[in-house]
């Protein structure tokens, strides 16, 4: 397929333009598109995508014009398509086209996708956004960063369906024609009752019956894995081996001879087999969900996002801070999940001023935080409400050091408020404690508080305009974090054009030329 081509020349009597001009705002997004269309995405842009013999393709600028407002709007593929096909505004953003320019099937939104998610540059959609963004100046030295959950796209699978998905999908590359191991796993067990996708039928409310199935199910789980341990095995059966220990090891433990649940909850647990990226996540101890995270970076006084990426949903705001910034940035806000010390010591040895709500100790079980020890890290020691001061020692075998006071608890009268520790209270102490102390410090200052509250806020409203919609906004739209990544990347862009038409920061009286 050769690359297509956006016409050049309006119909003098049936360009959507005659209609559009007038009636929409200066700050809409689809005068945005269509005056500076050609230099934001021209057709040359997308060339290396396309063949240089074939059938010319759909235009690539009305592709990803028509993609761009996809993702604005909240519409599916086919939507979309009928949107373009029917509402003249979108055929007014692709460069004033007539009203009888024909639509194209939903799929070719489909291909132009994977086209440009197999080529060497993916995201260029959202660079060249910030391309225009840089040119036009808008972005000053300061971020605010924050992130928000994106619920996947698939169901969340329980331990006993994720085994049989594991069991099912080393059958099929067992039986495959380039392995070397066909119908074997049909020998070794029992295979048949593993390949109905739904769930067996059982008394799901009786524990007997239910930790029987769990057993059998593992038993046969393991016997796969223990008789592929040693065998040479082709990259499809190696990763869905993989896939199947990992199942085995994360959800069931050995007891008595018996595979039962695991009492605990694995860090980076796998929860679906459609999904193998998303994870279960949450943002405060009550709130929890399953997928990714979204994190994002703007500037708060154009409210312009300057940079975005997403994660599983079981990673730590603060992992993803340092590639939110770049080189110019002189100072950032973030709220307290970004407040461990060994991230503000990173700011600080960037020169990067920290506006963050810093971690405070928390309260455990009532009993006296440390917030109410005094630490002087100067005379390297830790001073209790009772007025017993103890020296800092350095651990043996973790970072950081320790205050333990030890014998001196057990006649104060403090104790029983202080520690349920038969041995005493014992004070830990981070390598970046100093870096705490001086953002608590900080913080406790009123005008860095006023300030903090006028700026930080800035980022809820741009995350809240990301997500309003619930297809493709707070929901995904696709599976797998290098597809979830690009889709939102590809919102995210939406969002700063829009933005752009807001500001009014390109010159009405100035057709086809950005700001420089």
């Amino acid at each position: 397929m050769s690359l297509g081509t956006t016409p050049e020349v309006e119909d003098l009597y049936s360009s959507s333009a005659r209609l559009c001009d007038d009636a929409l705002s200066d700050t809409s997004i689809f005068k945005l598109l269509y005056r500076f269309g050609d230099e934001i995405f021209p057709d040359e842009f997308f060339c290396d995508l396309y063949d240089n013999l074939g059938r010319a393709s759909i235009p690539p600028r009305i592709l990803a014009t028509v993609m761009v407002l996809q993702r604005l709007h909240g519409l599916s593929d086919r939507e979309a398509v009928n949107a373009f096909t029917f509402d003249i505004r979108y055929k007014y953003a692709c460069g004033g086209l007539p009203y009888e320019y024909p639509g194209f099937a939903h799929t070719v939104l489909v291909d132009f996708r994977a086209r440009l998610a197999g080529s060497d540059f993916p995201t260029r959609i959202f660079d060249k956004v910030l391309e225009v963004v840089s040119r036009a100046k808008l972005v000053k030295e300061t971020r605010v960063l924050d992130s928000t959950p994106l619920y996947d796209a698939v169901v969340t699978m329980d331990t006993v369906t994720l085994l049989r998905r594991g069991i099912r999908g080393v059958y099929k590359e067992s039986i495959s024609k380039e392995s070397a191991y066909k119908e074997v796993v049909s020998r070794l067990i029992e295979v048949d009752r593993h390949l109905p996708s739904a769930k067996p039928i059982i008394n799901w409310d009786d524990p007997v019956e239910r930790d029987e199935l769990i057993n059998e199910v593992a038993k046969d789980a393991s016997i796969i894995l223990d008789y592929f341990e040693s065998k040479p095995t082709h990259n499809e059966l190696r990763e869905a081996l993989i896939f199947l220990s990992a199942i085995m090891g994360q959800d069931l433990e050995v007891l008595a001879d018996r595979y039962v649940i695991a009492k605990r909850v694995a860090k980076d647990r796998i929860i679906s087999s459609v999904d193998t990226d998303a994870r279960h996540g949450r943002k405060s101890s009550k709130s929890r969900f399953d997928g990714y995270k979204a994190h994002i970076a703007i500037d708060p006084e154009s409210e312009i996002i300057t940079a975005a990426s997403v994660t599983p949903g079981n990673v730590h705001d603060s992992s993803a801070a340092l590639d939110l910034i770049d080189e110019d940035t002189k100072a950032v806000y973030a709220d307290n999940a970004y407040g461990s010390g060994e991230l503000v010591n990173q700011f600080e040895q960037r020169s990067i001023e920290a506006h963050i709500k810093a971690k405070f100790p928390k309260r455990i079980d009532g009993l006296i935080p440390k917030s109410d020890f005094v630490i002087d890290l100067d005379k390297g020691s830790v001073t209790c409400k009772a007025g017993i001061t103890i020296g800092i020692r350095p651990k043996r075998t973790l970072d950081g050091a320790r205050a333990a006071f030890g014998k001196n608890c057990s006649s104060c009268y403090l104790v029983s408020q202080c520690t349920k520790s038969k041995s005493g209270r014992t004070i830990q102490i981070s390598p970046f404690e100093q870096q705490l102390q001086q953002a608590r410090l900080r913080f406790a200052d009123p005008a860095f508080r006023q300030d903090y509250r006028e700026i930080r806020p800035k980022v809820e409203r741009k995350l809240a305009h990301l997500t309003r919609r619930l297809h493709g906004g707070r929901k995904a739209r696709v599976r797998g974090i290098t597809k979830v990544t690009a889709d939102f990347l590809l919102l995210v862009a939406a969002q700063n054009l829009a933005r752009l038409a807001i500001l009014g920061v390109i010159p009405p009286e100035s057709p086809h030329v950005v700001p420089i």
